[in-house]
């Protein structure tokens, strides 16, 4: 069998039947569909009792958390490659499983396509790198929803770190492709849609994400850190607006001379003070 899909609930009944729905509509049968409930509720059981005649496995307990409960899906997994495509998350193509056919082949130890990200009001796809730095991973992670990642790969790194609540999808690619070395490809298509919720804005959740975010840095480089968070920094930098709107006016001659004139100036006049003065 080429792939598990694995999906995770709690009391989430209407995206439970989008994701399952979008799943049944595969058209190859190497894969198998396997739901980890958190003894939900609000039906979903019961609309898992009447999945039944698909090919899926499923249980409804208690758990911890999301990363326990995707830890029971990985156990449960026999196939070569592992999606995990949560509660109200739904696959695009119904050949998904065909399409990739001769990337599975290959044995890349990571396959990772695009996502569409959907929220009540707007859609937006999102195209990732075919090269992985370390500051991309680092800010944007790889799509849960739009990786196939081979099961061996838990047996050999660790399975997900339940002692965080957040973060321990990232911090698992993070220690795969900058501290083992992984083997990855790009997929260049959509893999699924990525509902909004606006859980990752709030802001209490943000700052546990950086919390934890901060413990994994440090125990994963730990003499690196400060290094590793510079790098980021200034990457953040080169890839911002207003780095290439001067990389344009280096590009004219006379907009670089009236961009020189205009920064010297701002330096004259601002020399001395700090970002924080600037900012009162």
């Amino acid at each position: 069998m080429n792939v598990s899909i694995i999906t995770i609930n709690l009391n989430n009944v209407s995206g439970l039947e989008r994701t399952l729905d979008s799943v049944a509509r595969i058209t190859s049968g190497r894969f198998e569909h396997i739901i980890i409930d958190g003894q939900s509720t609000d039906g979903s059981v019961e609309l898992l009792k009447n999945y039944s005649n698909h090919t899926i496995r499923w249980q409804s307990e208690p758990d911890s958390g999301i990363y326990e409960a995707m830890n029971k899906g990985i156990r449960m997994a026999s196939g070569r490659y592992l999606l995990f495509l949560n509660s109200g998350d739904a696959l695009l193509a119904t050949n998904i499983i065909e399409n990739f056919e001769d990337f599975f082949k290959t044995e890349a130890d990571i396959f990772y396509g695009d996502l569409i990200y959907k929220s009540d009001d707007a859609e937006k796809p999102f195209s990732y790198p075919e090269k992985l730095s370390f500051p991309f991973v680092y800010e944007y992670s790889l799509p849960h929803p739009g990786s196939f990642i081979k099961r061996g790969l838990f047996d050999q790194l660790g399975y997900y770190n339940e002692k965080n609540k957040y973060v321990s999808d990232w911090e698992f690619f993070m220690n795969a492709l900058f501290l083992r070395g992984v083997t990855y490809e790009h997929l260049n298509e959509n893999i699924s849609v990525f509902y909004l919720d606006g859980f990752s804005n709030d802001p209490k959740i943000k700052k546990k994400m950086a919390e934890e975010r901060a413990e994994v840095m440090n125990r994963l480089f730990p003499n690196l850190v400060e290094d590793l968070i510079k790098l980021i920094a200034d990457s953040t930098l080169l890839e911002s607006n207003r780095f290439r709107i001067l990389k344009e006016l280096e590009a004219s001659g006379v907009a670089k001379k009236l961009n020189s004139g205009w920064l010297r100036l701002l330096l004259r006049l601002f020399r001395g003070k700090s970002i924080r003065q600037l900012n009162k």
